[in-house]
């Protein structure tokens, strides 16, 4: 079924401030939209085009008039006036959240660095209150975003590869001191052996690994059975 042809305008306001500029689009004849945004202006509404109303001498002029069938053309093309024109307009039809996000990252950034500086104390203190309670969240979110994150780090990987191998070298750089030291002071560590009751043996460093092995898992797979009276 064919969906009906309907007619739709893209408008500018325009007002004392030669600077000031809005774009939109109406399916209303033009005079209808601007007794709108005149009403909204009264009732002080928060909308983009209010600042022009406070310049004073507002008036509405047809730029485009567009046949369609689907409003979201109708948006997409509002959409590209303001994109690509100086404006008031805030709001962009049709905009994705991931389309938003970039077009925003610098600001967002920015933001976040002043905040942090602003608060610093207190985000720290609040941290310590609730060290756990984050600890918490950051485990259940990484288990319920196992395969998304994974597939995310993958992707970044790939994508900065030269990027991380310079990082990377610079770190080793950095840290070569720190890194000889803490290998000298645990070359005796490395060195002495620890006889585990399994009958394995393993360097200090290193029990975690040994307690994975097969030989200890079966010791203490016997030694839960023995404490336990459990006759095989």
């Amino acid at each position: 079924m064919n969906k009906e042809t309907k007619t739709g305008y893209i408008y500018s306001l325009t007002c004392n401030n030669p600077n000031l500029i809005y774009y939109g689009s109406t399916t209303k004849s033009l005079n209808e939209r601007l007794s709108q945004h005149k009403c909204d202006f009264k009732i002080n509404k928060c909308v983009s085009s209010k600042i022009l109303f406070e310049w004073g001498d507002v008036k509405i002029n047809m730029i485009e008039e567009i046949e369609f069938q689907d409003k979201k053309e109708l948006l997409d093309r509002e959409s590209y006036y303001i994109r690509n024109l100086e404006c008031v307009n805030k709001k962009i039809p049709n905009r994705t959240q991931k389309e938003w996000y970039i077009d925003n990252k610098k600001r967002m950034v920015l933001q976040n660095k002043e905040y942090y500086e602003k608060n610093k104390e207190k985000i720290k203190e609040y941290y310590y209150d609730n060290k756990d309670k984050l600890k918490e969240n950051r485990k259940e979110y990484r288990l319920k975003n196992k395969n998304h994150t994974q597939i995310y780090n993958k992707k970044y990987q790939e994508k900065n590869k030269e990027k991380l191998k310079q990082k990377k070298k610079e770190y080793n750089e950095k840290n070569k001191d720190k890194r000889k030291k803490y290998n000298d002071e645990n070359k005796i560590k490395r060195k002495n052996k620890i006889i585990c009751p399994c009958g394995g043996k393993y360097s200090e460093s290193r029990f975690t690994e040994h307690k994975k092995t097969q030989k200890h898992k079966v010791y203490e797979f016997l030694k839960e059975i023995e404490n336990s009276n459990i006759k095989l």
